[in-house]
């Protein structure tokens, strides 16, 4: 496991801004998320992490919050999932090691959501935007 690549890698598909999350897939039977922001116009920023021992979602924050639509606070738990965008403003990764077992520990800040990932393999890179689900 080599930490300063896996840093280097997400470094070198940083944003100056905090771009928006278009997908996060969780397949908990092949233990493998899949985390997906736009870029550019017309290309996309894949995060695959795989191998995973541990995957936490924290939507409290999200669930408790509420947004403001025309000037009237609406509950978030009541808004459709196109009025409901998230934000990565940040990926942190670091090294923790469980049964003796290294592992990456991948922290994503895409607030109201916080998602920590341990997994053992991640794989970064861009593409064509494909068409949404």
């Amino acid at each position: 496991m080599n930490l300063e690549i896996v840093r280097e890698n997400i470094k070198e598909h940083s944003w100056g801004w905090d771009p928006k999350v278009t997908q996060l897939n969780y397949d908990c039977i092949a233990h493998k998320v899949e985390l997906l922001h736009e870029e550019d116009s017309g290309i996309e920023v894949v995060y695959i992490f795989t191998n995973s021992l541990k995957v936490s979602f924290d939507s409290s924050k999200f669930i408790e919050s509420g947004t403001k639509k025309d000037g009237e606070y609406i509950k978030t738990k009541n808004l459709n999932t196109g009025q409901m965008e998230c934000y990565l403003y940040s990926i942190e990764a670091s090294i923790e090691t469980e049964d003796e077992i290294d592992f990456y520990v991948v922290k994503i800040d895409m607030s109201p959501t916080q998602v920590e990932i341990w997994c053992k393999d991640i794989e970064i890179f861009k593409r064509e935007k494909t068409a949404s689900m």
